[in-house]
């Protein structure tokens, strides 16, 4: 009984480790496919994280692999009102406690992201900087531009922009060091665009022209290049070269959106020269962007041209709808804060109750498997008993046989002997 008991014990633990080991196989696989998969098909990795039944049940780095990988996904598909700190955070804590810089410093700079997104500057940059530390002593070249990307954008926000330049200037460097030609030209722009915002118009024109050579061999950035040396031209009052530039880039374009901001740039140097005709049909073809702040521009502008001409009522129907505009611009603002505010608490509301589901879930199959595994356990018991019981009634039945022959054969003796007698006598 007891070693059949210690027998039975002993398989139900073999077989609870062996589904557990099989689970934690099947979500290794699965976040492997995320990870090969990430950079380009950023919406198949997340629908292939959404197929873990239970990321709450993972632990050690399957944990932290989830959260980063979560975290990257969510930000590649712009769901940023789905991001969290304390998803991310998981993946952070885990990997430089392990000492593992290379996932630490992407932990740290997908942290800093969510940070900026929640316009917590000063622990973006923390999160920034800490990345880059930790990315040093690694060949992530990629990574590493993108932080100090990132600290330039930062930087540049708060109206620094010679310390922006300077950090753009390391992003171009390791992007170089990766081959990532997009990304430097990423990085042409935003020191093209650095060096405008400070009046450097040189080594703007620099940077822009750079940009314009190898956006050739890139698609959808050529017109962005355009538009900036047309806005330089426009600074240095060089109108015809701006015009052309400007036309250029609305060619060239494919986003409709920065059709209506070029055309916007080439009505204003229209307004310059003089040609109000131009100018006009311009700022008119942009009433109707989705880009409220383009809209409204074309509005201020085409108040302003009426306004040198001395038609004062078609000037304050322009700029009243110009401020209209504005201000549904700021309501919206105030909406959104408020929209967010809600979707957080639905969200928290919907996370506490998936969570609530999954752990029925959970209950139920822990259940149903104790239920399985008992009766396994009971059947395997059973029939240790069983089997027991049958070899010591068949040890008994042998043993009687035993004694039956031997009485038999007793039996057969004396009758042996009997007959000797008759026979002898």
């Amino acid at each position: 009984m007891n070693a059949g008991m210690k027998n039975g014990i002993n398989l139900l633990m073999i077989l609870v480790l062996f589904i557990s080991c099989v689970q934690e196989k099947e979500d290794n696989n699965v976040l492997r496919r995320v990870e090969a998969c990430m950079e380009l098909f950023p919406d198949s990795a997340l629908s292939l994280l959404s197929q873990i039944e239970c990321p709450e049940c993972m632990r050690g780095q399957q944990r932290a692999d989830y959260a980063l990988l979560l975290t990257q996904a969510l930000d590649k598909n712009y769901l940023d009102n789905l991001q969290s700190d304390s998803l991310i955070m998981i993946a952070v804590e885990y990997y430089k406690q392990e000492g593992d810089k290379l996932k630490a410093g992407k932990a740290y700079f997908y942290y800093g992201k969510v940070m900026l997104l929640k316009e917590r500057f000063s622990d973006a940059m923390q999160a920034y900087l800490e990345a880059s530390s930790l990315l040093e002593e690694t060949r992530d070249y990629k990574v590493q531009g993108m932080v100090w990307e990132y600290i330039g954008y930062l930087n540049s926000v708060q109206g620094l922009y010679e310390n922006s330049i300077d950090n753009f200037k390391h992003s171009i460097r390791y992007y170089e060091l990766a081959s990532d030609r997009r990304r430097i030209l990423y990085g042409y722009r935003n020191m093209a665009r650095g060096y405008f915002s400070v009046h450097h118009n040189d080594s703007a024109g620099w940077y822009a022209e750079k940009g314009l050579v190898l956006s050739d061999t890139v698609s959808g950035m050529k017109a962005s290049f355009l538009h900036l040396l047309g806005l330089i031209a426009n600074n240095e009052k060089r109108y015809p070269q701006a015009i052309e530039y400007f036309s250029n880039a609305m060619e060239v374009c494919d986003n409709l959106n920065d059709k209506y901001r070029y055309s916007l740039s080439l009505g204003r140097v229209y307004s310059e020269v003089g040609q109000k005709k131009k100018a006009e049909d311009c700022f008119v073809s942009c009433i109707n962007a989705t880009n409220i702040f383009v809209s409204s521009g074309a509005y201020y502008y085409l108040a302003d041209m009426h306004k040198k001409d001395g038609n004062y009522l078609k000037a304050f129907l322009y700029k009243e709808k110009s401020d209209s505009l504005l201000e549904v611009t700021r309501n919206a603002e105030l909406q959104k804060q408020l929209l967010d505010l809600q979707n957080k608490y639905e969200n928290d509301k919907l996370i506490l109750e998936n969570k609530q589901i999954r752990l029925e879930n959970e209950k139920q199959t822990y259940f149903y498997l104790f239920l399985f595994v008992f009766i396994l356990g009971l059947g395997i018991i059973a029939f240790f008993l069983v089997r027991k019981r049958y070899r010591t009634k068949l040890l008994r039945n042998v043993e009687i046989i035993g004694n039956n022959n031997a009485i038999i054969n007793r039996y057969a003796c004396r009758i042996g002997e009997c007959e000797l007698t008759r026979t002898s006598g």
